[in-house]
């Protein structure tokens, strides 16, 4: 049997059917191909999973802070009961993605096996098909790193540790990305004594006054973070493991800890698809990537990469990127990739977009930098919370070209700077917006409110004053 759909798209998991709807919603004939055996770190699903049991970690911290608030002390946290309330969240967000559901929009969905017949050619399972354009939104798996002794002890991944039903007594978290950052706050406050070794620099690429902010406030919940630190060695014993670790001072460290949680980022594999008969190669000169072009281009131009395949592990700039790749196939033209925040999931979170990468407090020709102590804002002082921090670049003509916030809702302020952006509002849009008070938006109306120029007085102004002046000699 062979079918030539418009697009095939491979991988079912949340990014892949989202992108099926979004080519249907254009016209086009898709075909969806899951892989036997699913999308291994269905990042979608992986979010909900992680968000649900960052709520319930966030009540626990609400309940051991409640003193402070005026309430009675907290109770402890049951973690097998946590872990029920996830499954059931998830569980019920994944009703809408049955392949029943799905056909019934228009999707034709094809499980099994999946691999390259040839450069234009697919074979899932039985089936043979000939798409005009093939979508790659595989899933990846989390990376297992080269550390001595590891193969002898076990260890949670990112994976595994969303199904930890049990306290953990001291957990060391080995890496410095945003999902290491997020999964050393989330297991503190589920009770674990947690030391996150940031196997180099924490959050790179990151605005490093966001990052400082950040950290100090996971400090003040009770991780450990050694900065600028690598593990040496894994060191299994009769109870328990010892890690022993360098540190930035070039001092080695032992820690006695109870699990390891290896968090240095997640990686595709790409063996069960055949890229070879697809024609997929490198960047000339590289020796990693399969990636050529903005809009997830390969070597084969009827092969495009998107989500994790194409290096994005967020969901949100996956989805984004993944839909202006479906446009630019369906409809044609180069496509455009809206503006979507980096973000830490923390409490408080730390967003950034645009061009405010690590060291972007250096100062750029015809660029100025604002800043706003989120700590005197009226909501956060009500919420009991002292830290916090917005920071926006802005070019001569007033426009918004990048942004760092530090605060509890810093991903719906960064989604509010990030349309503004996109829409080309300017500092006066923003001072013009309505907002309610008190509300942690109103510190970026005040931040525009500030830094805009005065204007000088209208003509009509002028005479007003001219005529009051007569009147009143």
């Amino acid at each position: 049997m062979s079918q030539s759909p418009d697009l095939c798209i491979v991988g079912a998991g949340a990014l892949g059917i989202a992108l099926a709807l979004h080519a249907r919603r254009l016209g086009a004939s898709v075909v969806l191909a899951g892989r036997e055996g699913g999308e291994q770190g269905d990042q979608d699903q992986s979010a909900l999973r992680l968000a649900a049991l960052s709520a319930s970690a966030a009540m626990a911290e609400t309940l051991r802070r409640s003193a402070s608030m005026g309430l009675p002390e907290p109770r402890k946290p049951a973690l097998k009961a946590v872990a029920e309330r996830v499954e059931a969240v998830v569980g019920h967000q994944g009703i809408e993605h049955d392949d029943v559901i799905l056909t019934a929009k228009g999707i034709e969905v094809l499980r099994g096996d999946v691999q390259f017949a040839g450069p234009r050619a697919l074979q899932i399972g039985d089936t043979l098909i000939k798409p005009g354009a093939t979508i790659l939104a595989c899933g990846s798996t989390a990376i297992v790193p080269e550390l001595e002794g590891i193969d002898r002890v076990p260890a949670f991944t990112l994976d595994s540790i969303l199904d930890n039903t049990r306290k953990l007594t001291h957990l060391v978290v080995i890496g410095g990305g945003e999902a290491a950052v997020e999964m050393a706050q989330l297991q503190r406050r589920l009770g674990a004594e947690v030391t996150l070794v940031t196997q180099g620099e924490a959050l790179p690429g990151f605005d490093r006054e966001g990052v400082n902010i950040l950290l100090r406030s996971l400090e003040g919940e009770g991780v450990r973070i050694l900065a600028g630190s690598r593990v040496a060695k894994i060191v299994p014993r009769a109870q328990g493991t010892g890690v022993l670790v360098e540190t930035a001072e070039g001092e080695t460290e032992a820690l006695d800890v109870s699990h390891i949680l290896l968090a240095e980022g997640r990686a595709v594999d790409w063996r069960a698809l055949d890229l070879a008969k697809a024609r997929l190669r490198p960047r000339k000169g590289e020796d990693t990537g399969l990636v050529h072009g903005p809009l997830g281009q390969t070597s084969n131009p009827a092969v495009r990469l998107v989500g994790p395949a194409a290096g994005m592990e967020q969901f949100p700039a996956a989805l984004a990127h993944g839909r202006a790749v479906v446009e630019a196939l369906v409809h044609g033209g180069s496509g455009t990739t809206p503006i979507v925040p980096r973000i830490v999931g923390t409490e408080p979170a730390l967003a950034q977009l645009g061009a405010m990468a690590a060291g972007s407090n250096k100062k750029t020709i015809g660029r100025q930098l604002l800043r706003a102590n989120l700590g005197e804002n009226a909501l956060m002082a009500a919420r009991g919370q002292r830290r916090g921090l917005v920071k926006l670049a802005i070019e001569k003509n007033e426009q918004i070209v990048g942004a760092v916030i530090v605060a509890p809702d810093a991903g719906e302020l960064a989604g509010l700077v990030g349309l503004a952006m996109h829409r080309r509002i300017g500092l006066r849009g923003l001072a013009a917006m309505p907002v309610p008070r008190p509300s942690l938006a109103a510190a970026l109306q005040e931040l525009a409110d500030e830094a805009l120029p005065p204007r000088p007085p209208s003509p009509s102004l002028k005479l007003r004053r001219a005529v009051r002046s007569l009147i009143t000699r």
